[in-house]
């Protein structure tokens, strides 16, 4: 009975050890990427991890290119939150060759690549905005399809092709954005699923990744913008935008099911679209947003 009470008070002593070290001498402990997938190796249970990240300075560099490095070193989601939530801003870290801890000189800026850090502001699948440190959702916009040049197909014989193009009612969009080259999210993860949606899956659309989605660059008609999405005639069709309405954009996958999308290249002002390019969409709608 006495060698069982020591056994289990020398595996609670060790615990207390782990979680409380830097307390030994009066300061809290500095947490890295790396002692990080040191626990994890080490077979700690990701409850005591999180519990010494919350106890802990914690200078983890959680960009995009670390987090799918701290992945394939096995490191799971709610260990990445708990690192991303305890780093103050965006906290890059490097390993000096003198060996000294990263230095803290520097003061974190606030740029657009933060936005990893409002994620928690994301309650449905859809595409978001993110600007002024604040995520805002693209609703969906329907539009109303019309041809043009039809008298010139049937006057050639069904040779000349029409442009089917999608007209959205009003000068401009709702969501409007003040930056050139704006940050967007696709959520398309069921996590953040909402059972009270009016439609389920990605706003109506069985999309899982941005390269099922295009930007377009659309024109302003009177009261209302339109964009061209494809031609016809009687021998043939095709459908997709004009290659000079298309604006370019690269993306970098966070997490299964959650993307960050940002253009090429600045954007001029004006009208813009994200349109569903798949073959399993349903409905006709798109995600609009204007440039000031």
């Amino acid at each position: 009975m006495h060698t069982k009470h020591t056994k289990a008070s020398t595996v609670t002593f060790m615990i207390l050890l782990l979680i409380g070290t830097s307390f030994s001498q009066g300061t809290r402990e500095t947490i890295t990427n790396a002692k990080i997938v040191e626990m994890v190796k080490m077979g700690l249970s990701e409850a005591l991890i999180v519990s010494k990240i919350s106890k802990s300075t914690c200078q983890c560099d959680t960009s995009t290119g670390a987090i799918g490095k701290l992945k394939s070193d096995k490191v799971s989601d709610a260990i990445i939150m708990a690192m991303m939530d305890a780093t103050p801003g965006n906290f890059s870290e490097s390993r000096p060759a003198s060996g000294d801890a990263p230095s803290q000189s520097k003061a974190p800026t606030v740029e657009p690549s933060d936005g990893e850090k409002y994620l928690k502001q994301i309650v449905e699948p859809g595409i978001y905005l993110f600007e002024n440190g604040k995520m805002t959702m693209i609703e969906p916009t329907v539009y109303s399809g019309s041809k043009s040049s039809f008298w010139g197909t049937a006057l050639t014989y069904g040779i000349k092709k029409s442009k089917i193009r999608a007209t959205v009612r009003g000068k401009s969009a709702n969501t409007q954005v003040s930056t050139r080259r704006p940050e967007f999210y696709f959520v398309f993860s069921r996590e953040f699923s909402n059972p009270g949606a009016v439609m389920s899956g990605f706003g109506g659309y069985s999309a899982t990744s941005p390269n099922e989605f295009m930007m377009i660059q659309m024109k302003v008609k009177g009261n209302s913008r339109e964009a061209e999405l494809g031609e016809y005639n009687a021998y043939s069709s095709s459908t997709g935008a004009a290659d000079k309405d298309v604006r370019e954009y690269s993306f970098d996958k966070l997490k299964p099911g959650l993307y960050k999308v940002v253009p090429k290249t600045d954007l001029a002002v004006g009208e813009y679209c994200f349109y569903y390019a798949g073959t399993n969409g349903a409905g006709s709608k798109v995600f609009d947003f204007s440039v000031k």
